[in-house]
């Protein structure tokens, strides 16, 4: 089924401010791991990522901000109202930004490479579930340099520009709840239905397309209210090593597997079936794409760690914590894996030969959840406390980092002499350790982008004289296509 998009768009242009000054200018979760277990850190309540502002260009410059040491946590400040509720989806963007979602306020996040956060809210006129909002939840870089995200109660596909201008894409069959969403090889935005039995397609142009995933021999309530409902419903999907998307059916304990051309197949998950009566269970919940080729995944009901190959065999790791609920996984830095553990508030870490280690978040009953690794190394995650009111329980939604050891992993630098008429040079170190898939550069003059300068090297005109010269960087890694951002320091060119 192909269908056209019906968009809305709209942008907060209050405070705008050049790139140079980025940010001036219940479905419930779990996570988890096998594990050496190591003392708590103490949290250091400072701003994760800081500017670096330099004028050499011979030089790498500082990235956003170093890594922490390994397993030490950061409060990253963000907007505290507890009206703007939960914080979900936490990822890198191909800005140099880190990018979130609030579940029930209808905002996007933006924490820009200063480490100023800054709020975007849904258009006025997009309907919002009473009580509940929109429902935005994963939120995924798009091949595109935009932001794209889900809406798991309006039922739509949300794409947000860096600067701030949001348009909205129904989903032809309704009340599909939308929940999971990633980059595709094709140059597409994948997603899950977690309440209809197929995975979508959405171009940039915001064309959708459904699959519907074929039957797998069992059937569940007739009534769907939770994702273990529906036994042939995708819930989170990455892309994997192979040119294919991979997504989890937690009704099934399956892992399905989605061509570009959308066939589609699936594995069996030797974990046990989600019972009924309880809530909100999860047999397999997130999946992500290693390093090493494989795909990862995690078993909130069995308390273990999956990884697989692209042919279907399965070697699973136990979590050395009981009922750590484990739920979301993502790559880091090194080759490693990590994940969180949302019913025992620690962030796990798995080494590719299943080796786990335990750090306990610095606040008590934090519940981490979905994350990704930034360009400055570290992992950001966000954290639901919940947090009794008199006016009933509430979740003001935070976000911190956990140190990996490593980082800054991608740093952009500037190359020239800075004359007018001859050129400069943009490069950058990339010490993640995946393979890079992509790079895409963009010319800054004064903190803007230069129209048409989208090239590793640019030749200075008399338009520059005096101006500061950025480049940004922009690089798709293998695995999952994760995408990180870096903007070079100044290089201010002769008058």
């Amino acid at each position: 089924m192909e269908h056209g998009a019906y968009t809305r768009e709209w942008a907060d242009h209050s405070n705008d401010v050049s790139d140079e000054n980025p940010l001036a200018n219940d479905h419930v979760w779990r996570f988890m791991m096998r594990v050496t277990h190591v003392n708590r850190r103490a949290a250091r309540t400072v701003i994760a990522v800081a500017a670096a502002i330099g004028l050499v260009a011979s030089a790498f410059v500082a990235a956003p901000a170093q890594a922490d040491p390994l397993g030490d946590f950061t409060r990253v400040p963000v907007t505290k109202s507890r009206a703007n509720g939960p914080v979900f989806g936490v990822t890198a963007g191909p800005d140099g930004s880190m990018w979130y979602t609030r579940y029930w306020s209808d905002k996007i996040g933006r924490i820009a490479p200063n480490g100023l956060a800054r709020e975007f809210s849904l258009p006025s006129d997009v309907p919002s579930t009473p009580g509940n909002g929109a429902g935005l939840f994963e939120i995924a870089a798009g091949p595109d340099g935009n932001m794209w995200f889900t809406a798991f109660f309006d039922n739509f596909i949300g794409k947000i520009t860096p600067s701030g201008v949001i348009t909205t894409y129904p989903i032809p069959t309704p009340n599909s709840h939308p929940y999971g969403i990633a980059a595709g090889p094709d140059g597409n935005l994948w997603f899950t239905e977690d309440f209809t039995n197929a995975i979508g397609r959405i171009t940039p142009e915001g064309v959708i397309t459904e699959f519907a995933i074929p039957d797998v021999g069992s059937t569940g309530p007739a009534t769907i209210t939770e994702p273990a409902d529906c036994i042939v419903c995708g819930y989170l999907i990455t892309a994997g090593p192979d040119g294919a998307m991979w997504f989890t059916m937690p009704g099934a304990s399956r892992i399905g597997r989605i061509t570009v051309d959308g066939a589609i197949t699936s594995f069996p998950v030797p974990t046990k079936a989600p019972a009924s009566s309880v809530s909100n269970p999860i047999s397999v919940g997130d999946i992500t794409a290693g390093a090493d080729g494989n795909l990862w995944f995690t078993e909130p009901n069995d308390n273990q760690i999956g990884r697989m190959t692209t042919t279907g065999e399965i070697t699973e790791f136990d979590i050395p914590t009981p009922a750590s609920g484990s739920l979301f996984i993502t790559p880091g830095p090194g080759g490693s894996l990590w994940f969180s553990e949302y019913d025992v508030s620690r962030m796990g870490r798995i080494t590719l030969a299943g080796a786990i280690t335990e750090y306990e978040t610095p606040t008590a009953s934090s519940e981490p959840g979905l994350g990704a690794a930034g360009a400055d190394g570290n992992i950001w995650f966000s954290e639901q406390p919940l947090l009794a009111a008199a006016s009933g329980s509430t979740y003001p939604g935070r976000i911190a980092t956990v140190g990996t050891g490593v980082g800054p992993v991608l740093t952009a630098k500037v190359s020239g002499s800075g004359a007018v008429a001859s050129p400069l040079t943009c490069s950058y170190r990339n010490t993640t350790g995946w393979k890079v898939a992509s790079v895409r550069y963009q010319w800054l003059r004064n903190g803007l982008p230069i129209r048409g300068a989208t090239k590793q090297a640019h030749t200075l005109t008399a338009l520059s004289s005096g101006s500061s010269m950025r480049c940004r960087v922009s690089v798709t890694f293998t695995p999952a296509l994760t995408q990180l951002g870096s903007i070079s320091s100044g290089v201010r060119v002769a008058r």
